[in-house]
């Protein structure tokens, strides 16, 4: 329920509906299109191919050859947003995904950190700067997200951990420059 694909669907149509009302969720759509329809169909194409595990992706190995192309269409789905001149603040969404994919890649290239918790801290920070202070209360997320990951042997307490500040960081910078 709290996967990476499902929580960014929540955090865009979330905020394109409170900050753009139709029109908002109208951009939220095009955005979940590149950073959550198309990834999931990629890795369910993978799966059936024999060329992933699970869902997940979780060998780091395998996430290697999976996160290029996920960066890839997020990025595509952030340029043609630009160029069709969505509000600032869903292009400032799509653009803390893009950041924290290469972040993520660059550190998976050597240690396995937890998407999901990255994923979760980045969506709750970004929701709290895009609506409110109060949103942050949303905090309350993430260690059931870095429980469920330790608990289910996916990641290690540190890799939790990591996530989290990874997460917070990349959203809270990108949003105090965007």
């Amino acid at each position: 329920m709290l996967a990476p694909q499902y929580i960014v669907v929540v955090l865009l149509l979330l905020v394109g509906a409170v900050t753009g009302g139709w029109t908002g969720v109208g951009w939220a759509m095009w955005a979940i299109l590149f950073a959550a329809v198309l990834p999931l169909m990629l890795v369910k194409i993978g799966i059936r191919r024999g060329k992933w595990a699970d869902r997940h992706v979780s060998r780091r190995t395998q996430r290697m050859r999976v996160m290029p192309v996920v960066i890839a269409l997020v990025a595509a789905g952030l340029t043609s947003m630009a160029v069709l001149g969505a509000p600032h603040d869903m292009v400032l969404l799509v653009v803390v995904m893009v950041v924290t994919l290469l972040v993520l890649t660059a550190i998976t290239s050597v240690w396995k950190i937890s998407v999901h918790t990255t994923v979760m801290t980045g969506a709750v920070t970004q929701t709290a700067y895009a609506l409110g202070a109060w949103w942050a209360l949303g905090a309350v997320l993430v260690p059931l997200v870095a429980w469920s990951r330790v608990a289910l042997r996916a990641h290690t307490r540190a890799q939790t951990v990591a996530g989290a500040i990874v997460g917070f960081v990349i959203a809270a910078g990108c949003w105090a420059l965007g």
